[in-house]
């Protein structure tokens, strides 16, 4: 069995991220503190590529991502999919 941990970070809008530090760091302090953190899960990545793909079945959105990710060296660090209904 593989073991993933996902984390889920929000951008670092000022005004909106770790608003409970704002009134001691200010909005672009605790902004810059929550990217910080983020960051030191995960570096930056050093390039951002974007492809839009299309797929008749689940199981071709699957095997695609298995396949970009291993491809890419597991560097692949999103993806998102859109059902027919959504952009219609």
């Amino acid at each position: 069995m593989t073991r993933v941990l996902q984390v889920f970070a929000r951008a670092p809008v000022p005004g909106r991220a770790k608003t409970r530090l704002a009134p001691v760091l200010g909005d672009d302090g605790a902004a810059r503190l929550h990217a910080r953190l983020v960051l030191r899960l995960r570096e930056a990545p050093r390039s951002k590529q974007t492809a839009m793909v299309a797929c008749s079945k689940f199981s071709d959105v699957t095997a695609l991502l298995k396949h970009m990710d291993a491809s890419l060296g597991g560097a692949l660090s999103a993806f998102e999919v859109m059902w027919n209904e959504f952009y219609r």
